[in-house]
């Protein structure tokens, strides 16, 4: 235009959802009859697991639904719909997620010289290194959204063949080369899609793709009001011989949402075949309260018969969870008042102290290995390594919780016997079970809860507390007079002895090692690993730079924490003593203790 006005007007064209179309899509309804057929035929071959019908429009995901579908897919959508009805078929929309990655094109450019090695990158593959086909964004025939997750397209799967020969990339991912890697080039693709399947595979389907999504799949199914047709022992069947397990397991599974559901609905065989199938391979305590609950609905045979192989197997492994289990059963009032529940229970608490010893020696070992890769690698442990309080093993070692259940456990059930020999077991492996931290807690809980206080394996408990803390906290500790630092570093190189001279002087605070830089690197190591009480910064300067080296109080604030803490235990242990302990000639142990706390509060 060279003169005068334009007006232009811009404007959105869009469906709003649940009104009237203006155009409907033809219809074929004749079709479905022969389309059936063919479906029916499909689904007793075998062939594949699903069908995968691309459809011709876009659609955004949101967007995408079986009311919002456009022309000829929608008129497809009507023939599929019905056919997989006759079928019995299901029938979704979903989104297919296609990406590959691989090497890019490479076009050259002719220059002066030749063909010169300045080039483009071109968004063509040249070379797939790695294929991968999805489907989700799923929307059913009812307008909802099934929540089934990602689930990968199979070969053979998709319709109509050759749909995607000419398929263009929606977006791209191009890096240029890097340091010795070349070029890689990234391509994604995005369709949408109608997905049939037979009826009877949806949990195969389902289960293949993510078994957690199979069993909230299966609870919807299964629900309260469902029909009651057979068809919730047979899923939940299929599901437990589907379930990957052994070396198949390799994310983590939501077995609690199984076993919740095996309980509401009932049947009783599979929940038993999945006990011993699923859990007894897989467990990891996530599913105590679960699978206490389902045990209790069993009830004392099928109990008697899953816990004595369940102590077997994981209480070595983790003694806190298991025996969790052990008190989660036992603690309704019909477990200890029932016979056969007492029975069950008594004969699992005996097999449980009795293999308690070789666990707690288990976790011990594996206390030392750590400490010994925590000296090795200091950097990746915060806490002090002063006693076996300091930080124990995930699992292996028993908490505060499990001493506390498992007493509490054999008392109810008066195994008096089994306690204390489950109380020396645990005073013999101060690594798994630490006796200053972890056995005041458990002890001041038994006392909150009316526990047995003068019971035997009470006493043997409290007296190894106490004596562990009175033998390290008696008193408060001395702050330093000078500034040595005890340096026990084996390596007799010569910087190493200089650097432990300078730690055994009492007055210099300050070392300067001016090294080379591996040689100063050494001495960083040695340090950390010795944990001394040094902080060390490189000085930049001249050549070669100097390590300087500051002494501190660390080990000493280490320490004077950690018996601060142990007041705080003492104070516990005198709050749950036993009563007998009050009484004999001499000084005992409250006394002992009680004057521990005097120091401790004179001090400050």
């Amino acid at each position: 235009m060279t003169s005068g006005h334009r007006v232009s007007l811009v404007f959105n064209l869009f469906l709003r959802s649940g009104e009237d179309r203006f155009h409907e899509a033809p219809d074929y309804a004749d079709l479905a009859a022969p389309v059936a057929e063919c479906l029916a035929d499909w689904r007793d071959g075998g062939a594949t697991d699903k069908l995968v019908w691309l459809l011709e429009h876009e659609y955004s995901e949101d967007g995408l639904s079986f009311h919002t579908l456009k022309n000829t897919d929608a008129a497809v959508a009507r023939v599929l719909g019905e056919a997989a009805d006759r079928a019995d078929c299901e029938l979704y929309a979903a989104v297919l997620r296609i990406e590959e990655y691989g090497i890019p094109e490479i076009e050259l450019h002719y220059g002066d010289w030749g063909w010169g090695p300045e080039a483009d990158l071109s968004t063509t593959m040249e070379e797939v290194h790695d294929h991968w086909e999805a489907l989700d964004g799923w929307a059913a025939r009812d307008g909802s959204r099934p929540s089934f997750g990602q689930i990968r397209l199979k070969d053979h799967e998709l319709l109509p063949r050759g749909g995607l020969d000419d398929a263009e990339a929606d977006d791209h991912r191009l890096e240029d080369s890097t340091g010795n890697e070349g070029p890689t080039l990234e391509l994604f693709y995005r369709y949408a899609a109608l997905v049939a399947w037979p009826r009877e595979k949806t949990v195969d389907i389902l289960a293949g793709a993510d078994i957690d999504r199979a069993v909230a799949w299966a609870a919807g199914v299964c629900a309260p009001g469902a029909a009651r047709d057979g068809t919730a022992r047979r899923l939940l069947a299929r599901l437990t011989e589907l379930w990957p397990v052994g070396e198949d397991d390799r994310r983590e599974q939501d077995r609690a949402a199984m076993l919740r559901l095996l309980r509401a609905t009932g049947e009783r065989d599979v929940a038993v075949e999945f006990l011993h199938r699923v859990v007894m391979d897989g467990y990891d305590g996530s599913e105590d309260e679960a699978l206490a609950s389902l045990l209790a609905a069993l009830g004392p045979d099928e109990a008697g018969s899953f816990l004595p192989q369940f102590v077997e197997e994981h209480l070595p492994r983790r003694p806190p969870t298991a025996i969790s289990v052990l008190a989660l059963v036992g603690a309704s009032r019909e477990a200890t008042a029932n016979p056969a529940w007492r029975d069950v229970l008594s004969t699992v608490v005996v097999q449980a102290v009795s293999s308690l010893g070789a666990a707690l020696e288990a976790a011990s070992r594996t206390r030392v290995r750590e400490k010994a890769g925590w000296r090795s690698h200091p950097r990746s442990d915060p806490a002090p390594l002063l006693d076996p309080d300091a930080r124990p093993p995930a699992d292996a070692t028993m908490d505060h919780e499990a001493v506390r259940n498992l007493f509490a456990l054999a008392w109810r059930l008066d195994l008096g016997d089994q306690a204390v020999a489950a109380a020396r077991a645990i005073g013999d492996h101060p690594q798994a079970v630490t006796p200053g931290r972890t056995l005041p807690a458990a002890l001041s809980e038994m006392h909150e809860e009316g526990g047995p206080a003068d019971e035997p394996a009470y006493r043997v408990l409290w007296r190894q507390a106490a004596d562990f803390l009175l033998g390290r906290s008696s008193e408060p500790p001395a702050e330093p007079s000078d500034w040595t630092i005890a340096a026990d570093i084996p390596c007799d190189c010569r910087h190493c002895a200089e650097l432990r001279a300078f730690c055994e002087d009492p007055v210099a605070r300050v070392g300067r090692f001016k090294l080379r830089k591996d040689l100063r690197k050494h001495l960083h190591r040695t340090i950390d690993r010795h944990r001394l009480d040094l902080r060390h910064v490189t000085e930049r300067e001249g050549r070669p730079y100097t390590l300087v080296c500051t002494k501190n109080r660390e080990s000493f604030q280490r320490r004077l924490k950690e018996y601060r803490e142990d007041v705080r235990c003492v104070e516990l242990l005198l709050e749950c003593a036993p009563e007998s302990e009050g009484r004999g000639v001499g000084v005992g142990r409250v006394e002992r203790l009680a004057r521990a706390v005097a120091r401790a509060r004179a001090s400050t």
